[in-house]
């Protein structure tokens, strides 16, 4: 007995010292690849007021107790899954749409889902489900993952995540990444070896690392097939890496910087304020140290008043944000409650927009370059999977009018429900009123009119239109 007590104890302490090894070498892999942020921050929720707000939807299932009934329930009725370590993967398919017919047609057709093992809502559940502590800290939550993935696609290498959302299923609880499906097949070795030489280089010239140490000798990153993660797009016709767990950015707000930086010319108001630097924004940016004309974060709570003083609320809403400039109108909606997201600027504008709200964790959100005027056919732009979402949706339409013009398209042949209307500076409401006036009608009518200002714009007319 004392001898097999002893043997326990000495197997204990292996396991002990091996599972602190295996952390110690993660720990210096991460401060060696510059993600010490990433590590000494991870007790904060995030360096902006919120995350992207996490769709429910209640999925009609027998009682699912583990991953062995889940899988069950998805082979009885025909779902064929892929499975790996710690999710299954279920692309696009008929028998899917069946059993989840809202959440199936709620995303694009393209969109497949991926599935934790973790079996917690988002904001609990982990995609590393082990031991190795230091590991899954880098990795984040699935609410963070998402400014990973959407870097590895903003540079090409892989596939658009559009959610992550929550499966609620009478006693369990899912959290599902909602992936762009990449139609293709397993490339070859001169393929892939064309990949490995593109993420070296990116790793290199950005803010992109690989968490996992000494990388280029693990299963996951080996030709051809990088442990079945690599694929070959027949779209893109270049190789697509499908997973995005063991990737990670040194700083997701360098690259909200990086970006900028880079739209210096198209975010930033004139030449400057006195007492303002070079980084006067038109818009400020949640988290961002530099100034703007606009103060986001002040003018979305006054929206947010206005709006709750007509008990209008944003969940569930799809929001049509017209000359959206940055996106932060876009950003503030998304994260408290709306479904999804449509901007539209001009072209030069929509490329550093798209950059700017995934570095912010943005991804249910489609954007369209377009020089706007009155006959421009908005409605076309809708993608036909949020159309059936129309009839509830809230238009922004802020100090865009003199630029633009009035849209045919809102008028009369796009079925929305609430408008909100900003004018300029030096505008009064009675400008506002003559404006509108072929709008307002029997179907259509001003709900509230008042003045807001934020920043260092002076107020503005606001009005609210409803349709009855």
């Amino acid at each position: 007995m004392k001898i097999t007590y002893n043997f326990r104890t000495t197997l204990r302490k292996i396991s002990f010292l091996r599972l602190l090894y295996q952390n110690l070498i993660f720990f210096k892999h991460a401060l060696r690849e510059g993600l010490w942020k990433v590590l000494f921050t991870f007790t904060k929720k995030t360096r902006y007021e919120e995350y992207q707000s996490i769709l429910t939807w209640n999925v009609s299932s027998p009682v699912i107790n583990d991953l062995q009934s889940l899988k069950k329930w998805f082979q009885d009725n025909g779902v064929s899954f892929q499975e790996g370590r710690f999710a299954i993967y279920i692309a696009p398919q008929p028998a899917l749409k069946k059993i989840i017919p809202d959440i199936v047609a709620f995303y694009p057709p393209q969109a497949g889902f991926k599935i934790l093992k973790d079996f917690h809502a988002p904001n609990d559940a982990n995609y590393i489900a082990d031991s190795l502590i230091i590991r899954r800290t880098l990795v984040g939550k699935p609410v963070q993952q998402l400014i990973s993935a959407n870097y590895l696609f903003a540079h090409g290498l892989g596939a658009r995540v559009w959610d992550v959302c929550h499966w609620k299923m009478q006693k369990q609880s899912l959290t599902v990444f909602v992936v762009e499906h990449i139609d293709g097949y397993p490339p070859s070795n001169d393929e892939c070896r064309l990949f490995i030489v593109e993420l070296e280089n990116v790793i290199h010239t950005t803010h992109l690392r690989i968490l996992l140490p000494n990388w280029k000798n693990n299963p996951e990153f080996q030709c051809p097939s990088c442990n079945h993660n690599l694929i070959f797009s027949i779209e893109k016709e270049k190789a697509q890496y499908i997973d995005f767990q063991n990737f990670g950015i040194t700083s997701s707000s360098n690259w909200t910087s990086d970006t900028l930086a880079h739209a210096k010319d198209i975010f930033h108001f004139g030449g400057g304020r006195t007492l303002r630097g070079k980084h006067y924004l038109y818009q400020s940016v949640p988290g961002m140290p530099y100034a703007g004309k606009r103060n986001t974060i002040k003018r979305w709570m006054m929206v947010k008043d206005v709006l709750n003083s007509t008990n209008i609320n944003l969940d569930e809403r799809l929001i049509l944000d017209i000359g959206c400039n940055a996106g932060l109108m876009l950003y503030f909606a998304l994260c408290d409650g709306a479904k999804w997201g449509l901007g539209w600027d001009r072209p030069a504008v929509i490329n550093h927009t798209q950059s700017l709200l995934f570095s912010l964790g943005m991804s249910r959100f489609y954007l369209h370059g377009a020089n706007l005027s009155s006959s421009y056919p908005l409605y076309r732009d809708i993608p036909q999977h949020l159309r059936p979402l129309l009839p509830e949706s809230i238009v922004f339409y802020l100090s865009v009018h003199q630029h633009i013009g009035l849209l045919h398209d809102l008028q009369h042949n796009i079925p929305w429900r609430v408008l909100l209307f900003e004018g300029h500076q030096n505008e009064t409401l009675d400008d506002i009123y003559a404006l509108l006036a072929s709008w307002i009608g029997q179907e259509i009518k001003i709900h509230t009119a008042t003045y807001v200002g934020d920043g260092d714009s002076s107020n503005r007319p606001f009005v609210i239109l409803m349709r009855q």
